[in-house]
């Protein structure tokens, strides 16, 4: 009689660890990429919203304006005072 309480016991104690440690993070793993692969596959609701945020990232180019005033000296300016 006890000895059958207690093999219950410890079957049911392999059977709570086995769906937490497993069943558990499964299921949750699974939801997790259903819902990221349904992000992925509606378009963005905001058309605009892809070009804002690349823009904000890149570096706005400088204007390549060659006359840039101090920027580089000449050699010949160069005055010696010695």
């Amino acid at each position: 009689m006890i000895l059958g309480y207690i093999l219950g016991g410890i079957v049911l104690y392999y059977v709570v660890r086995f769906v937490f440690n497993i069943i558990l993070p499964i299921l949750k793993t699974t939801k997790v990429v259903r819902q990221k692969m349904q992000d992925m596959q509606q378009p963005p609701q905001n058309p605009y919203q892809q070009n804002t945020t690349s823009s904000h990232t890149q570096k706005p180019q400088a204007p390549s304006n060659s006359t840039r005033v101090g920027d580089y000296i000449d050699f010949e300016e160069i005055k010696d005072k010695g």
